[in-house]
């Protein structure tokens, strides 16, 4: 059961998370973060999920048309998202029913999780589980029920087929595979609003 005070707190908490991001010192600077595609679709998924429990489901339908249109995202409101959220403002972010996301996860834009395209997949057992602090860098997707474990970074045009078992993980290609590990502290202290996925030392 998502509380009215859980959901205000981790609209708080992803609008947060983004003007960190973003280095936001400002008012208006933070001010402008609240209109901007990717926070609006937060909210709506924030407060689409709320509403969807209850009697007031109703209101969920012109959340999910603001958020379609304006932010450009297909969130479901039953997807279990943690606080410290950010998605891109580029939008074209896609997430099912069965897909539960850790916090501090960030989505750059264009990306997809899901198994409707998979066969012999029972929506009412399988899920994708993506842990804390991961990145998906532009049009990386998600297109079975995997489980990834914390501070994996999903490098772009990415497909994760198969679960990610190690911390830490950039994952690459087409399926995609592991690249390297990087330490969770410089994953934690990374930027991926503005820099995408950890880049390699050197670079």
């Amino acid at each position: 059961m998502v509380t009215l005070k859980t959901t205000l707190q981790h609209i708080r908490l992803d609008f947060n998370r983004r003007v960190q991001l973003e280095e936001s010192r400002h008012f208006l600077s933070k001010l402008a973060t609240i209109i901007k595609p990717g926070m609006v679709g937060a909210i709506c998924y924030r407060l689409s999920r709320y509403f969807v429990q209850g009697k007031l489901s109703i209101l969920c339908r012109p959340l999910l048309l603001i958020e379609h249109i304006y932010a450009r995202n297909e969130i479901s409101p039953h997807a279990e998202i943690g606080p410290g959220l950010v998605l891109g403002d580029i939008g074209a972010i896609g997430v099912i029913d069965e897909v539960r996301v850790g916090k501090n996860c960030t989505f750059i834009g264009f990306n997809t999780l899901t198994m409707n395209q998979v066969s012999g997949v029972d929506f009412m057992v399988d899920k994708i589980n993506v842990g804390d602090y991961c990145v998906f860098g532009s049009r990386a997707k998600v297109m079975r029920p995997v489980t990834i474990e914390d501070g994996a970074q999903i490098k772009d045009n990415s497909v994760v087929m198969f679960s990610v078992k190690k911390k830490g993980s950039t994952l690459t290609g087409v399926p995609a595979k592991r690249k390297r590990i990087d330490t969770y502290e410089a994953i934690i202290n990374w930027n991926p609003l503005i820099g995408g996925v950890l880049v390699e030392e050197g670079q």
